[in-house]
Protein backbone atom coordinates (compact mmCIF):
# COMPACT_ATOMS: atom_id res chain seq x y z
CA UNK A 1 0.00 0.00 0.00
CA UNK A 2 2.92 2.35 0.69
CA UNK A 3 4.06 2.09 -2.93
CA UNK A 4 0.66 3.34 -4.08
CA UNK A 5 0.32 6.05 -1.43
CA UNK A 6 -2.49 4.03 0.19
CA UNK A 7 -4.77 5.01 -2.73
CA UNK A 8 -6.99 2.53 -4.53
CA UNK A 9 -6.05 -0.30 -2.17
CA UNK A 10 -8.90 -2.33 -0.68
CA UNK A 11 -6.75 -4.57 1.51
CA UNK A 12 -3.12 -4.48 2.60
CA UNK A 13 -1.16 -7.30 4.19
CA UNK A 14 2.36 -6.61 5.44
CA UNK A 15 4.91 -7.25 8.14
CA UNK A 16 5.89 -10.79 7.26
CA UNK A 17 8.76 -12.65 5.67
CA UNK A 18 8.75 -13.28 1.93
CA UNK A 19 8.03 -16.98 2.57
CA UNK A 20 4.93 -16.13 4.61
CA UNK A 21 3.92 -13.46 2.11
CA UNK A 22 4.14 -15.99 -0.72
CA UNK A 23 1.78 -18.34 1.15
CA UNK A 24 -0.60 -15.47 1.92
CA UNK A 25 -0.49 -14.39 -1.73
CA UNK A 26 -1.60 -17.89 -2.75
CA UNK A 27 -4.52 -17.66 -0.28
CA UNK A 28 -5.54 -14.30 -1.72
CA UNK A 29 -5.27 -15.60 -5.31
CA UNK A 30 -7.51 -18.53 -4.41
CA UNK A 31 -10.21 -16.18 -3.10
CA UNK A 32 -9.85 -13.51 -5.80
CA UNK A 33 -12.76 -12.39 -7.95
CA UNK A 34 -12.58 -11.81 -11.68
CA UNK A 35 -10.91 -8.46 -12.28
CA UNK A 36 -9.07 -8.33 -8.96
CA UNK A 37 -5.48 -7.09 -9.03
CA UNK A 38 -3.14 -8.63 -6.50
CA UNK A 39 0.20 -6.95 -5.94
CA UNK A 40 2.83 -8.61 -3.76
CA UNK A 41 6.05 -6.80 -2.92
CA UNK A 42 8.69 -9.29 -1.82
CA UNK A 43 11.03 -6.86 -0.10
CA UNK A 44 13.51 -9.41 1.24
CA UNK A 45 15.02 -9.75 -2.24
CA UNK A 46 16.32 -6.20 -1.73
CA UNK A 47 16.73 -5.98 2.04
CA UNK A 48 18.48 -9.32 2.54
CA UNK A 49 20.34 -9.67 -0.74
CA UNK A 50 20.23 -6.66 -3.06
CA UNK A 51 21.33 -3.91 -0.69
CA UNK A 52 23.94 -6.22 0.84
CA UNK A 53 25.29 -7.17 -2.60
CA UNK A 54 24.80 -10.87 -1.79
CA UNK A 55 24.62 -12.31 -5.29
CA UNK A 56 24.67 -16.01 -4.23
CA UNK A 57 21.91 -15.37 -1.66
CA UNK A 58 19.87 -13.44 -4.21
CA UNK A 59 20.24 -16.27 -6.73
CA UNK A 60 19.16 -18.92 -4.19
CA UNK A 61 16.13 -16.87 -3.14
CA UNK A 62 15.14 -16.26 -6.76
CA UNK A 63 15.49 -19.95 -7.66
CA UNK A 64 13.36 -20.91 -4.64
CA UNK A 65 10.71 -18.33 -5.54
CA UNK A 66 10.67 -19.48 -9.17
CA UNK A 67 10.27 -23.15 -8.17
CA UNK A 68 7.43 -22.39 -5.75
CA UNK A 69 5.68 -20.14 -8.27
CA UNK A 70 5.75 -22.86 -10.96
CA UNK A 71 4.49 -25.48 -8.49
CA UNK A 72 1.57 -23.26 -7.50
CA UNK A 73 0.38 -22.14 -10.92
CA UNK A 74 -2.44 -24.69 -10.69
CA UNK A 75 -4.03 -22.46 -8.01
CA UNK A 76 -4.80 -19.88 -10.64
CA UNK A 77 -7.99 -19.77 -12.64
CA UNK A 78 -8.13 -19.47 -16.43
CA UNK A 79 -8.44 -15.68 -16.26
CA UNK A 80 -5.43 -15.06 -14.04
CA UNK A 81 -2.16 -13.58 -15.21
CA UNK A 82 1.10 -13.23 -13.33
CA UNK A 83 3.70 -10.57 -13.92
CA UNK A 84 7.06 -10.91 -12.20
CA UNK A 85 9.25 -7.86 -12.13
CA UNK A 86 12.09 -6.30 -10.23
CA UNK A 87 11.91 -2.53 -10.32
CA UNK A 88 15.52 -2.15 -9.32
CA UNK A 89 18.39 -4.43 -8.65
CA UNK A 90 21.12 -3.22 -6.32
CA UNK A 91 23.12 -6.38 -6.85
CA UNK A 92 24.89 -5.22 -10.03
CA UNK A 93 27.78 -2.84 -9.56
CA UNK A 94 29.57 -0.77 -12.18
CA UNK A 95 32.89 -0.30 -10.41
Amino acid sequence: ADIFGHRGISKSISGMSDDKLFDEMLNVIEKANTGDLIFANFVEFDTLYGHRRDLPGYARALEKFDKEARENMNNMNNYSKILYTNFKNDIILNN
